[in-house]
């Protein structure tokens, strides 16, 4: 289960409140990264536009983690948590609250992000659980944290957004910020 505290942005059980066209250049912008640079559905003149689009849809994720969203965590033993989610103002942690319990994950210490088919067999005891709307965050210090969605199309625009944020958050702490504004 997936929806927003406060929804700047919408989140449905049909997935994020993206128009298939978004969708689509968020696909093909998948695409050519795991092609290697090479996209034969990006033309040359869509680039300015994809990466507007990229951008919007990463600004609106991180607008709507700011405010909150509830999840569902993914136990051990295949129960559900629900759980508030979200990113504090500089955009370095993501927070997650239970009750009256808070835990913090800095973004450093996300090593990987998951989708089922992904997660290694042997440093998860909830592998028995997972199925396609499944996330799963691989930390540094061997611990994970896994989340569960309505949709697997909902599901990969989280995995999408929160790569693209970790990878942006890694490329600042190394000094070269691709875009600040972020």
């Amino acid at each position: 289960m997936l929806s927003a505290v406060s929804r700047p942005f919408s989140w449905t059980s049909d997935g994020p409140d993206l128009n298939d066209e978004t969708y689509e250049e968020v696909s093909a912008q998948q695409a050519q990264e795991a092609s290697g640079g090479r996209c034969p559905l990006r033309r040359p003149h869509m680039e300015a536009d994809t990466e507007m689009v990229l951008d919007q849809a990463l600004r609106s994720f991180i607008q709507s983690m700011q405010y909150g969203i509830e999840v569902e965590v993914v136990l051990d033993d295949g129960q559900l948590l629900g759980v508030e989610l979200s990113l504090d103002a500089r955009a370095t942690r993501l927070l997650l609250r239970v009750r009256e319990v808070e835990r913090d994950i800095p973004l450093d210490d996300i090593v990987r992000i998951c989708s089922p088919e992904q997660v290694p067999t042997s440093t998860v005891s909830n592998r028995e659980h997972l199925h396609e709307g499944c996330s799963t965050l691989m930390l540094s210090s061997t611990q994970f944290l896994t989340f569960s969605f309505d949709t697997p199309r909902l599901r990969e625009y989280f995995e999408a957004c929160m790569q693209a944020l970790v990878a942006s958050h890694q490329a600042c702490s190394l000094g070269d910020c691709p875009n600040s504004s972020l």
